[in-house]
């Protein structure tokens, strides 16, 4: 047997598909869209079959009515054409009295006027049908087939018989001032309203005695505040007992918080380490009650309208600190109004009333212990350091006096 030659098949040597480069040429002219009329009569005729004209369709009415039509008096009965001819001029035709009751407006006969004479003309069944009463429907008592959810809905809602009255009382709130000082004293009576209803929020027995106006305390406002908050006490020492050491040194806490009122938190930094860290500084007993009865004596003499004058024996006397512990920290500012400092005195320019002032807090400072970092070359820690106090620079009055202004003017 002769065996047939192999015919070789061109494209199939290669494992991807051939793709030509030969592509078409550029259209001669720019492209153009053709309206082309078209119709459905293209592609099928429409043509009725007897069965189509034999088959009468249904002419759905409405379930409110319940009546059929006439398709043949339709036009007749609508538009008046024909009627006289098919069914004679009815104009003389005396109905019914119960038919012509239907066909008598409701007028209410218990008014007065011309709705009055009208009943009158209506006829005497007309008007002893509208005196008669409207017998009302009273819900069956099932509540133990409805839900719980539904019962309510049966309960009446409306306002009593005597809610509309105008009693005393209401005239006399309905009565408006609208001058200067009946607005003022409209709102002082809202005040005094609201805090007679004030509790205590743990302490039911407890009510509200008094309330302070709260203004911006103008005499401190150019400074900047930062709430500064600790993770444990910075007093306390780790090594020995917090009992131990209240009864080395024989304080109290209101002598305590003599001391951390007058605290200094100091930004260290070392050369060999690029963190930064704040070291916190306390002064002694003795030096924080001075400090403290010079704060106090200032401030009688400011609220006494007295001139506050520099006291050379103040800023010359210098006062140690002694470090207690060096903490790390972070820094969040504080939304508008959501951290306040108030302060509680005499205000000199409203007649010598105690008002309370309030002032804002710019950032918000968490402090952590700092871990003590063994094995390292560090420098060594600044254990004291000394103060004293001095007078504000022209640059820091300035920059108070601007401060001072945005809320002023």
């Amino acid at each position: 047997m002769s065996q047939q030659p192999l015919k070789k098949k061109y494209g199939n040597e290669f494992l991807c598909k051939t793709r030509y480069r030969n592509t078409l040429p550029l259209p001669p002219f720019a492209p153009k869209l053709l309206a082309l009329p078209s119709s459905s009569e293209r592609y099928i005729k429409y043509q009725e079959t007897g069965l189509n004209e034999a088959t009468a369709h249904e002419l759905i009415l409405d379930n409110q009515y319940a009546m059929p039509i006439d398709l043949i008096e339709m036009r007749e009965n609508f538009f008046g054409e024909g009627r006289p001819a098919h069914h004679g001029d009815n104009s003389n035709t005396i109905l019914n009295p119960t038919d012509e009751l239907l066909l008598t407006v409701p007028v209410r006969t218990n008014v007065a006027g011309p709705g009055a004479l009208n009943a009158l003309n209506n006829g005497a069944i007309a008007a002893e049908v509208h005196r008669m009463p409207v017998p009302k429907t009273k819900l069956p008592n099932v509540s133990w087939l409805r839900r719980t959810e539904y019962i309510s809905s049966e309960t009446p809602t409306g306002a009593g018989k005597g809610a509309y009255k105008d009693t005393p009382i209401r005239k006399d709130k309905m009565v408006v001032d609208n001058s200067r000082e009946g607005q003022i004293a409209a709102i002082e009576k809202t005040e005094d309203e609201f805090l007679a209803s004030l509790k205590h929020p743990t302490k039911p027995g407890v009510t509200a005695v008094e309330s302070l106006p709260i203004f911006p305390d103008f005499n401190i406002w150019g400074n900047s505040y930062t709430l500064v908050t600790f993770d444990v006490d910075p007093e306390i020492n780790n090594e020995r007992s917090v009992q131990s050491q209240a009864n080395d040194q024989g304080t109290s806490k209101a002598q305590t918080a003599q001391r951390s009122s007058n605290a200094l938190i100091k930004p260290m930094s070392d050369a060999n380490d690029p963190e930064t860290w704040l070291a916190y500084y306390l002064p002694d007993m003795d030096d924080a009650k001075e400090i403290n009865r010079r704060k106090r004596k200032r401030a009688q003499m400011i609220a006494q309208g007295m001139m506050v004058t520099a006291d050379e024996e103040d800023h010359d006397k210098v006062i140690p600190y002694t470090l207690q512990r060096d903490y790390t920290y972070s820094t969040n500012p504080c939304p508008a109004l959501s951290q306040l400092v108030f302060t509680f005195r005499d205000d000199a320019d409203n007649n010598r009333q105690k008002s309370a002032f309030y002032n804002t807090t710019q950032s918000k400072l968490m402090l952590r212990k700092k871990r003590v970092k063994r094995y390292e070359d560090d420098d060594p820690p600044i254990t004291h350091i000394d103060a004293k106090s001095r007078m504000m620079t022209s640059d820091e009055m300035a920059e108070k006096n601007e401060a001072l202004k945005a809320i002023s003017s």
